[in-house]
């Protein structure tokens, strides 16, 4: 069962997204509604990629 869209007002516009989490959304107008996080177009799977190759957090 996929949750509710949420629609907020960010800097004056309307951003809508179903969230997957606290900070993981997805938007169906950004990204082609891939999984992101909250209030950005940093896409989770290229996050996880970097990751992987060993990069870190900082």
């Amino acid at each position: 069962m996929m949750a509710n869209p949420v629609t907020e007002t960010v800097g004056g516009e309307p951003y809508e997204y179903v969230p997957l989490g606290k900070y993981v959304v997805r938007a169906p107008g950004v990204c082609d509604g891939r999984p992101m996080f909250k209030y950005t177009r940093i896409e989770i799977t290229g996050t996880l990629e970097r990751l992987a190759a060993g990069e870190t957090v900082k």
